[in-house]
């Protein structure tokens, strides 16, 4: 019984979590994934199967896959080059170790602005491939928002 009383406490703290999914640098999904991993574990797989839990890692990579490539593909959207691209990244990358947790996001900005404007020397089309960046953050933001709250539902769907 005292197991079932964890995966319900669980429950409460991965939905309170699924709200920090728009703090930068604080990975809520994963951190959510290796709660529910180790529930499974201590519970012996007995209120979450494998086979579930290998649904929950789903979600977890697919949040991954969303974090890591949501402003590249709202900068592609937005018409950015590769080139642009490739100072985007060592924008964020820069940015990040600058001004952590918000100069990623102004790195991966201003690399693509920056790039663009010197190959194409056209202002409004280098602010549209940077700004694409910034929609495709904030796009993922919400995607992963959504995984988060899907995460916590399954989990305690799970636990019954």
């Amino acid at each position: 019984m005292g197991i079932i009383i964890i995966g319900y406490i669980l429950s409460a703290l991965f939905f309170v979590l699924s709200c920090f999914v728009f703090v930068p640098l604080v990975p809520i999904i994963p951190l959510m994934f290796i709660c529910a991993t180790a529930f499974a574990l201590a519970d012996r797989f007995i209120h979450v199967t494998p086979l579930e839990l290998m649904a929950l890692s789903l979600l977890f990579v697919i949040s991954i896959i969303v974090d890591y490539s949501s402003g590249i593909v709202g900068a592609r959207v937005g018409g950015a080059l590769r080139y642009s691209i490739l100072f985007g990244i060592a924008g964020f990358v820069l940015g990040f170790l600058l001004l952590p947790p918000l100069g990623g996001f102004l790195g991966l900005f201003f690399g693509i602005l920056f790039s663009e404007y010197v190959t194409h020397n056209n202002g409004g089309r280098a602010l549209k491939a940077a700004g694409g960046s910034l929609i495709g953050i904030v796009g993922g933001l919400v995607i992963n928002t959504i995984i988060a709250f899907t995460f916590s539902t399954l989990f305690l769907i799970f636990l019954f």
